[in-house]
């Protein structure tokens, strides 16, 4: 119902089959559902109805990456940046082959000014999707990360170094 646009609709049934759940075994279903209310709301514009919805479908089952992707990305059209970094990290920690999650993490950070954590952000989205190259490029030539690469040869090699230390790093971690 929800995508062929049917949103009122999609409210009720979602509101209807919240109500029959609950348990601890229930917690992941009850939050795919919280996570659909949440999208339903959204459609039909209830912005703040909807972060609440995917706020709880996160409490709920803490690695349900896609609550958390749906949460940043409800942060990062509000201009909450910081909100959605730290939403975009979770989700990668739920799901560290989240490619989107990696890139709008980038996309964040940087318009939070910290432009070498989200070259790093970018160097895991291109790790993860190298032909994401063209997206990534595109987003870091916006004005507000003030940086401007002339050579893609050479941003994709830095970003590819980022990865590999990155890299580099988690297999150290593990090895202690």
């Amino acid at each position: 119902m929800l995508e062929r646009g049917r949103t009122d609709a999609s409210l009720i049934a979602i509101r209807r089959g919240l109500r029959g759940l609950s348990g601890q075994a229930a917690a992941n279903q009850a939050s795919r559902a919280q996570h659909l209310l949440g999208r339903a709301l959204l459609a039909s514009g209830q912005h703040a109805a909807a972060l609440a919805a995917f706020e709880q479908a996160t409490t709920l089952d803490p690695a349900f990456a896609e609550g958390w992707y749906s949460l940043a990305l409800l942060h990062q059209d509000h201009g909450r940046h910081d909100a959605a970094a730290a939403s975009y990290r979770s989700a990668l920690g739920a799901r560290a082959d989240f490619h989107e999650a990696a890139l709008n993490l980038g996309v964040a950070l940087g318009e939070c000014g910290l432009i070498e954590e989200a070259l790093d952000a970018y160097a895991q989205a291109l790790a993860l999707r190298p032909a994401s190259f063209g997206r990534i490029a595109q987003s870091l030539v916006s004005g507000r990360t003030g940086l401007m690469f002339l050579d893609p040869r050479r941003l994709r090699e830095d970003l590819q170094a980022r990865a590999e230390r990155g890299r580099q790093r988690s297999v150290a971690s593990l090895t202690r």
